[in-house]
């Protein structure tokens, strides 16, 4: 890491302020076997001895420069600047295993409309490779100016502007996102009730542009080729699991398809990203109101209201391209399998590539009456209550409480409730029939929260600190398989052929094929945390030195924060969907109880 900054006056009204600095980070894992994962899904067990089931380089590099300039007047105070960065990405990845071993190995039993070839019912292994490569950049450039204005001396405005913009390439430098124009004002009032400063009332608007990650210049904007092989088992042991060779894969026989293509390395920013694509962004309004009380202590409540009013989502859109290219005749030579393309949801999809290979380019429009998918829809209501400052001259406290509520059918770059959380990358708006029932109380929705901080002199030296908070748990929900011809899976619709149900329990249904819209499975239950520290200074050598020990979850609770979310899996026979013996089981717990101790030395 390094960085330059530099801090200088023009006159004694106007001020800047820079920094320039590179950061850089390298990840690499290194195998220590070179044996493939090999995963039976019959009975949810590995076969396997391996050490990683992927293989991956990485080296990103962010470069930055920054300059602010402030300009202070009789009743303005003026700020504007200019914010660039720039993030090299450099990643490869492949599954471990050597040669014909290579692959994520799974053991699987064929259902009906299974795309393995095999006969229903009976068993067979399935050999995955993605294999991943981009050199490529994510740019950002912005300027903003905001005015600070005394307009009265009882009233305060800051209104500011930002105008942004970013892009990102694919690896030979050709921009697959280029998006500018992103102008997003900020606004505030502050108004001092009794002109005395012992009471405000504020009220705020903005608006937040998201950039498209820097991570989805490898998952969406790589080179990448993803393929799939089922072949006939072969050699088994006596409890039917098929025997190892020597480099590790499962013994195989005879191929029962042909390669199953899903990604054959294209990376055509037309086949990418919609070339309409607009920025994510939300809004946000507050309102407040913050009063002195017991004169060494002060009281307030903020209502807040977040709205999203556009998202940005990966679609595989397939199934609709292949109807529409049939409609428009044009042959798909590509023969790639699946198209997801970045897109705004609920609106039109441009697309354009040599889909026939006749030398010309096809441009196509999927408009959003043809795609029909949902808006994405994600909204945030708040009221906070606080109360602030002295109890005592040696007791000062910070306390809370919010009661807040955050539902839709999109939490936004990840996904709590099925562990995703690469931004961006997550199941959500893949097909069209994943998003049925998904409108509901989303995973972040902590109805209740009440928090607590406070320090104590026990001396001048000697501080007792506290950090205590509460929270309601959040909500639940059922996945399994989407039923067939129902909702977005029924007949004429452009998602019927139901391909969701290759991501297997991903879908809002119980294991009867029933509606389970999201959030109504109940919830988690509270989670309580309670820190405490104690801190000693005093001066050594001329400096200030001081050492500080904290205990984390002093009561060491163990609440439950996620579980298995699945009501049903695929079952061993070709009977359909069977209850899944591990839904409701806990996979994720508060951190059990921990000490740090800090030391420090200012001079």
């Amino acid at each position: 890491m390094y960085s330059l900054n530099y801090n200088g006056y023009f006159s004694d009204d106007f001020s800047v302020s820079a920094v320039v600095g590179r950061t850089s980070e390298n990840v690499e894992n290194v195998v220590a076997s070179t044996n493939p994962s090999v995963y039976d899904y019959r009975n949810g067990s590995y076969l396997s001895t391996h050490t990683n089931s992927s293989v991956s380089e990485e080296e990103y590099i962010r470069d930055q420069a920054r300059i602010d300039f402030n300009w202070d007047l009789e009743s303005h105070s003026i700020q504007f600047g200019v914010d660039y960065t720039k993030v090299t990405v450099d990643f490869s990845s492949g599954q471990n295993g050597v040669g014909d071993a290579e692959g994520w190995w799974s053991v699987k039993t064929a259902g009906v409309d299974d795309r393995s070839g095999a006969p229903v019912g009976t068993d067979f292994i399935e050999r995955r490779i993605r294999t991943r490569y981009t050199d490529s950049e994510v740019t950002s450039l912005a300027f903003y100016a905001n005015d600070s204005w005394q307009v009265t001396d009882q009233l305060v405005l800051n209104l500011g502007l930002r105008y942004s913009g970013f892009d990102n390439t694919v690896s030979d430098g050709r921009e697959y996102v280029s998006i500018d124009n992103q102008i997003a004002p900020r606004l505030q009032a502050i108004y001092d009730v009794f002109g005395d400063g012992s009471a405000k009332v504020f009220a705020t608007y903005g608006r937040y542009f998201q950039p498209v990650s820097a991570n989805m210049n490898i998952t969406q904007g790589s080179s990448s080729i993803e393929w799939f092989e089922y072949s006939e088992l072969d050699q088994v042991d006596a409890n039917g699991q098929p025997i190892l060779e020597a480099d590790g894969s499962p013994s195989r026989g005879a191929m029962l398809r042909d390669r199953y293509w899903r990604q054959r390395g294209i990376t055509e920013p037309g086949l990418i990203a919609s070339a309409n694509l607009k920025p994510m962004y939300s809004d946000e309004f507050t309102v407040g109101y913050q009063q002195e009380l017991f004169d060494t202590m002060s009281g307030g409540v903020r209502f807040v209201y977040r709205d999203l009013g556009r998202s940005v989502e990966d679609t595989d859109v397939g199934p609709v391209l292949a109807k529409k290219l049939q409609e428009l005749g044009i042959d798909d030579n590509v023969g790639q399998g699946s198209y997801y393309v970045l897109n705004n949801p609920g609106e039109a999809i441009q697309m354009s590539y040599d889909f026939d290979g006749d030398g010309q380019v096809d441009d196509v429009t999927l408009s959003a009456e043809e795609l029909m998918l949902p808006k994405a829809e994600r909204k945030y209501l708040a009221m906070e209550f606080t109360l602030d400052g002295n109890v005592t001259d040696d007791l000062t406290i910070n306390s809370s409480y919010t009661w807040s509520h955050s539902y839709g059918n999109t939490e936004g770059l990840v996904k709590t409730d099925n562990n995703q959380a690469d931004p961006g990358w997550t199941t959500s708006y893949d097909y069209g029939d994943l998003m049925d029932h998904s409108n509901g109380d989303l995973p972040n929705d902590h109805r209740h929260s009440i928090k607590i901080s406070g320090a104590y002199k026990i001396t001048d030296d000697l501080i007792f600190g506290l950090v205590a908070r509460t929270t309601s748990g959040r909500p639940q929900s059922m996945f399994s398989q989407h039923p067939d011809s129902v909702d977005s899976c029924a007949p004429g619709n452009p998602w019927e052929d139901c391909i969701s149900r290759y991501y297997d329990q991903a879908s809002h249904y119980d294991e009867n094929g029933n509606p389970a819209p999201r959030g109504t499975a109940g919830n988690l239950p509270w989670v309580t945390n309670v820190d405490m520290s104690l801190m000693y200074k005093t001066e050594l050598l001329g400096g200030g030195f001081s050492v500080k020990g904290t205990v984390y979850n002093v009561l060491n609770s163990d609440t439950a924060t996620n579980i298995n979310e699945e009501r049903a899996r695929y079952a061993d026979t070709a009977n359909g969907l069977e209850l899944n013996p591990d839904y409701g089981m806990t996979t994720d717990r508060q951190t059990e109880r921990y000490f740090s101790l800090v030391a420090r030395y200012e001079f």
